[in-house]
């Protein structure tokens, strides 16, 4: 999984939520974690716990795909509505990304199959 993934993959996890990286240019000060965090909208008070338990199951490897500890910041719906209005509104739902096991394709799944154009994965006959 890559980057750019990130917040489709958080957004299933949690019922489809609108998730984004934050903005570089509307983040105030500097901390560490900065490139890291994830803006998650229509999450009230409420709910935050539960939908960070369900983050939590597939932190590894999220974090291994944002480089890093992940920094959430959770806007309730009101919020949502008052301040991100166009982002929420225009936020694509995902439907059914599902979370890698592993970055990489399991050799035990997948072989090293060379050919005129180079090299490429391929399922095993053993998978098959």
């Amino acid at each position: 999984m890559n980057r750019a993934l990130v917040p489709l993959v958080v957004s299933d996890l949690i019922e489809g939520r609108p998730v984004r990286w934050v903005p570089t240019n509307r983040l105030v000060g500097d901390y560490d974690g900065r490139d890291r965090t994830l803006q998650i909208f229509n999450a009230d008070p409420k709910d935050q716990r539960r939908l960070l338990d369900e983050i939590d199951k597939q932190r590894g490897p999220l974090e291994q795909a944002a480089g890093g500890p992940l920094v959430i910041i959770f806007h309730s719906v009101k919020q949502s509505t008052e301040r991100y209005a166009d982002f929420v509104r225009y936020f694509v739902r995902p439907r059914g990304i599902e979370m890698p096991e592993a970055v990489a394709p399991s050799a035990e799944i997948y072989v090293d199959a060379e050919d005129a154009s180079g090299p490429h994965r391929r399922p095993s006959a053993v998978a098959a």
